[in-house]
């Protein structure tokens, strides 16, 4: 396969694969983690418990075993959870979505990007986004219930005729309805959920990011800066905020200029190929530091 791999995703991924010390065994495995492991071209995964009981999370790493399959010698952890929260940090080769910041584990691209859902929105927008000038200047956020932030900034807004919030896991806001609107707000609530700024940067909306955790890390964030690529906000500060940035037209076309750029720099034609790449080449270098360690 002929990798894609951004410059400065592979010196993340170098970094951190740099700090993986040690090969996990079984006895490594904890709550939401699967060892997975493949020698001389047999393969096994191991999976904790709490992994099989959750429909979701043993699928997402039947989807990564998948991949692992086609190489020969390597082993680590897999947490397939959207949070490690419930893991103790350690210098064995772990391999993860999203970490928390003094985790020594290996970021690695969601499974939205990896299977091509962030793809299909973003080439869907293409065809039924809002001219930049012609965008009614008010926010949008809709969204599961997940994260006790969504519920308070919904509750806050409540007779604000220039904020929408709707707490929702149903598609019942087509996203060309939202990108109406000239700022697309951003609230945690699942690491999943992070693939939703992908898809406001390659608009021509500006993305909003909410009170934005600084403890979970995920594989772009050293690189998508906050009032460059997004504002950066907070639920309380936000709606005062709306009023002066409506004010200022070139600076949200700086930053809808930014985030497109950012997008068409990192993701190219195809984000799936280009995060495919990014999840071989970290399954290559974790085979190779092993070989040389055996």
């Amino acid at each position: 396969m002929k990798l894609t791999i951004h410059k400065d995703i592979k010196s993340i991924i170098d970094k951190q694969i740099e700090e993986q010390k040690t090969i996990p065994t079984t006895n490594d495995i904890v709550e939401y983690s699967a060892l997975i492991e493949v020698k001389d071209g047999s393969f096994n995964i191991t999976k904790h418990p709490s992994v099989v009981s959750l429909k979701g999370l043993d699928e997402r790493c039947d989807a990564i075993a998948t991949v692992c399959k086609k190489f020969s010698n390597l082993k680590f952890l897999f947490y397939p959870h959207d949070s490690t929260v419930h893991s103790s940090n350690n210098r064995s080769y772990s391999v993860c979505f999203s970490k928390l910041r003094n985790q020594n584990f290996i970021t690695i691209p969601n499974l939205h990007l990896l299977g091509g859902a962030v793809d299909d929105i973003m080439n869907s927008i293409k065809k039924i986004d809002t001219d930049f000038e012609k965008k009614i200047n008010r926010s949008v956020f809709v969204g599961g219930p997940q994260g006790k932030k969504r519920g308070e900034y919904v509750y806050s807004l409540s007779g604000n005729k220039e904020h929408i919030a709707v707490l929702t896991n149903q598609k019942i806001v087509p996203i060309q309805s939202q990108l109406e609107s000239l700022f697309q707000i951003n609230i945690d609530g699942h690491g999943m959920c992070y693939d939703r700024l992908y898809w406001q940067m390659a608009s021509n909306s500006v993305p909003v990011y909410l009170d934005r955790s600084k403890d979970i890390v995920q594989l772009h964030d050293e690189l998508i800066i906050p009032n460059k690529h997004y504002i950066s906000s907070t639920i309380n500060d936000w709606p005062n905020e709306f009023k002066e940035y409506t004010k200022n037209t070139s600076l949200l076309q700086d930053m809808v200029k930014n985030g497109k750029e950012f997008i068409k720099d990192h993701f190219l034609e195809s984000s799936q190929q280009v995060s495919m790449s990014a999840l071989y080449y970290v399954l290559m270098q974790i085979e190779r530091q092993q070989q040389s360690m055996l």
